[in-house]
């Protein structure tokens, strides 16, 4: 008994015995007739981790111990504009809420496990790409501000080199795209950006009459129609316009143009390029700009001079001649607010023709600080179709516009 208690034991019996090849293999009822294993379940039952309380959540992998025996708990993956936050009621788990931004980015991103009083919650952390819009945005506000209280000490708006330095500057401050959304301005940044579309409205008219005067006292005023700043700026708007036009009017034979100017260069250009059979009737409120715009158009051809006319009047003012119309262009600056815009393309979806297409002129980005914008709520209130949306990203066009077709009043009932 002695000898056998003394013994030594092989060391080998102390180690735990490894399964065989076939203890690791399924039993075959597990595996089919071809051997392979079946494909797991479309909707598996949630897997529960060893000496882990709570069950994992779905789309939540096992982690196997490390080294050091820690474990590492994993979360579900975040798409962009999502957050995890603390749902009212929850069972237990990682609690998923998801919610998109604005701008589709990841908003204050917080971790809560519930049920549990000893893993204290993930500190929450703002995105850096929020943080940088921010700072654009307030950098961006500012710069216009110092702008606008420059331009309203000028004492003219009338063309000259120091009133062309600073809308130069404001131009090229706002034409870049901009996470910048004007409707959530503070008080005073709305009212000194309605300040600054006024100044900008009585600047541009001022500027336009100088060069239309200007253009006119030349033996051909139309071969140097390029001297105006802004002249390639209305080429690509007439085209971009017309491109997005075709595809809802196939030719129309009737068109007006509501805020034309004393530099009718989107009629007159339309009425060229690309509608050559089209007649336009163009309205502006101020008899003194239709008189410069018919000397400037009394140059062009005689098939264009044909066809293009000139009437003073106000947008209210217009009934039962605006059913005549296939299309109808609202001009940037008719309706300097947007309770004015509202109340015009009211009046317009009143008296134009069922199925008649209008084109609306806005604003998007910081373009907002120089034109108004249109919401698209006013064009579904003013009995209209919202048919295309176009926000140009590049600094050849600097307009935004919306083109909308006349729901027919049966269709609109209905509605």
């Amino acid at each position: 008994q002695a000898r056998f208690l003394l013994s030594p034991i092989p060391l080998s019996s102390l180690q735990p015995k490894k399964p065989s090849r076939s203890e690791l293999r399924p039993p075959p009822a597990a595996r089919g007739s071809s051997g392979r294993l079946p494909a797991p379940s479309s909707s598996p039952s949630l897997p529960r981790c060893r000496r882990q309380r709570h069950p994992v959540p779905a789309g939540t992998q096992p982690v196997p111990s490390s080294a050091s025996g820690a474990r590492e708990r994993r979360r579900p993956p975040l798409h962009d504009g999502e957050r995890l936050v603390r749902p009212r009621k929850a069972e237990g788990g990682l609690a998923v809420e998801r919610e998109r931004t604005p701008a589709g980015r990841l908003l204050r991103p917080t971790f809560v496990f519930q049920n549990s009083t000893t893993t204290p919650a993930i500190p929450t952390w703002q995105s850096s790409d929020m943080e940088a819009e921010n700072s654009e945005v307030a950098a961006l506000v500012e710069k216009i501000t110092g702008l606008h209280a420059a331009i309203s000490k000028l004492p003219s708006l009338s063309p000259s080199p120091e009133v062309d330095a600073l809308f130069t500057e404001l131009v090229a401050a706002c034409v870049p795209s901009s996470p910048v959304d004007v409707t959530k301005l503070g008080p005073e940044a709305q009212e000194m950006r309605q300040d600054l579309i006024r100044l900008c409205s009585a600047a541009e008219g001022l500027l336009e009459a100088h060069y239309s005067d200007m253009l006119t006292a030349l033996d051909n005023p139309l071969d140097h129609l390029g001297r105006f700043p802004y002249f390639d700026n209305y080429i690509n708007l007439s085209k971009l316009e017309h491109d997005l036009l075709s595809g809802h009017v196939a030719a129309p034979a009737h068109v007006a143009f509501i805020g034309s100017g004393p530099l009718p260069f989107s009629s007159l250009f339309l009425a060229t390029y690309h509608l050559p059979d089209t007649r336009f009737d163009n309205y502006d409120r101020c008899s003194v700009a239709n008189g410069r715009a018919r000397k400037l158009v009394g140059a062009a051809d005689e098939g264009v001079r044909a066809r293009m006319a000139f009437h003073t009047a106000e947008v209210a003012d217009l009934t039962a001649e605006l059913g005549a119309y296939d299309v109808v262009f609202l001009a940037a600056l008719v309706g300097m607010t947007s309770e004015e815009k509202a109340d015009a393309i009211a009046h317009l979806g009143k008296h134009m023709a069922d199925g008649a297409v209008l084109v609306a002129r806005s604003a998007h980005g910081a373009r907002a600080f120089l034109y108004p914008v249109v919401e698209l709520d006013d064009i579904g209130r003013g009995g209209f179709q919202v048919l295309a949306v176009h926000h140009p990203a590049g600094d050849e066009v600097f307009n935004s516009f919306i083109v909308a077709r006349k729901v027919k009043i049966s269709q609109e009932m209905s509605a």
